[in-house]
């Protein structure tokens, strides 16, 4: 037994019914698993958010529950979380909003049922200890530790990808969220889904952002394509424009962190696409000229359209430092068309930011 569940069995020695707030990812199936091996009667608190996949997300998660023998319990927050994202830009507030709905629906889930203990797989706890007591029991551990403990379950077929964050798809809407770009951000989401498989193995991190793609007048610009042509020059570009988003990485007006867009192509019209040689001397060139850069995007499909959609492909081991995983072209080309088909003409990015200066959602 590992050290994980040895410590999860002595937090669970006094308890009689297990409460365990549930997402459906790794880290809240791991902890209804380890749950009913310990023989405690576990309960999965399922948050409706409507911020999810697709509705089979839900029924997803319900499936991995039956497989736990834990009872499975819907708290559905679907126009509570609308009403308290209308108007909302700034990730941070996003973030908020939605983990403290969650948890106060668990809490209240847990109370109806005579329960102050709540087990909550996150890292991060963003709600009231007032009417609860919550237990992390992974507190400390990194996602790879979690994801060697899920191997050692034959119920659980982890596959090493990140999954959606517990603020769900508002992360990946940039800005305002409305239900238009909800559904989009969604449709989005399975789409890149079904590419995420390259090579035999899955992209640990693969995922798109909705961009609201206003550019904004930028004193810097000049300064930028100054710093970077020569780069693309080197890959056959013979046209190079930077642009900076109105908004910011966070999705608001301020100045937290410049969102740069780049498009470079040769004498055909061919666009360059990203590798990590020409990434990180581009990453390079750009920081040393303005370190206020916070997301550096190259566009890999052009349509000229209002519409746009960042990828953001990532390696990590942790989650706490990662680099872009470049796909190959193929792949990446497969993205865009089946993005384009389900969607319509829109202009694809491709994220060649690294963590850090970014961050794994766009925030």
């Amino acid at each position: 037994m590992s050290s994980g569940e040895d410590r999860l069995r002595g937090l669970l020695e006094k308890q009689k019914d297990v409460f365990v707030a549930f997402s459906g990812g790794l880290a809240s199936t791991l902890l209804l698993f380890m749950a009913s091996r310990t023989g405690h009667k576990a309960r999965a608190v399922y948050v409706d958010t409507g911020l999810m996949r697709k509705a089979e997300e839900k029924e997803a998660a319900r499936e991995i529950a039956e497989k736990a023998k834990a009872e499975f319990i819907v708290a559905d927050a679907r126009e509570t979380i609308k009403k308290k994202l209308k108007g909302r830009a700034l990730a941070k507030h996003k973030v908020s909003i939605v983990e403290s709905v969650i948890s106060a629906e668990v809490v209240k889930v847990a109370r109806q049922a005579g329960q102050r203990d709540i087990f909550w797989a996150g890292r991060s706890y963003n709600g009231s200890t007032r009417k609860a007591n919550v237990i992390q029991p992974f507190l400390g551990m990194n996602y790879m530790d979690m994801y060697r403990m899920a191997k050692s379950f034959d119920e659980i077929s982890p596959d090493g990808r990140y999954h959606v964050p517990s603020a769900g798809l508002s992360l990946r809407s940039h800005g305002l969220i409305d239900e238009e770009k909800l559904n989009t951000v969604k449709e989005a989401t399975a789409e890149v889904d079904e590419c995420a498989l390259v090579d035999q193995r899955y992209v640990p991190v693969l995922f798109p952002v909705v961009l609201d793609q206003e550019f904004r007048q930028d004193r810097m610009v000049p300064v930028y394509e100054e710093a970077v042509t020569p780069v693309f020059n080197l890959y056959g570009a013979s046209f190079v424009s930077v642009n900076t988003l109105s908004k910011s990485v966070d999705g608001s007006d301020g100045n937290y962190g410049k969102v740069v867009v780049i498009e470079a192509s040769d004498e055909e019209g061919n666009l360059i696409l990203p590798n990590k040689r020409l990434s990180m001397a581009v990453r390079e060139k750009m920081l040393s000229a303005d370190p206020s850069v916070g997301r550096i995007l190259l566009k890999v499909k052009k349509a000229d359209s209002k519409k746009a959609i960042a990828i953001r492909a990532m390696q990590t081991y942790d989650l706490i430092a990662a680099e872009p995983y470049y796909l190959p072209p193929q792949a990446l080309n497969n993205i865009c068309e089946s993005l384009s088909k389900k969607l319509g003409q829109l202009d694809v990015y491709f994220d060649i930011t690294p963590k850090p200066p970014g961050t794994i959602e766009f925030e």
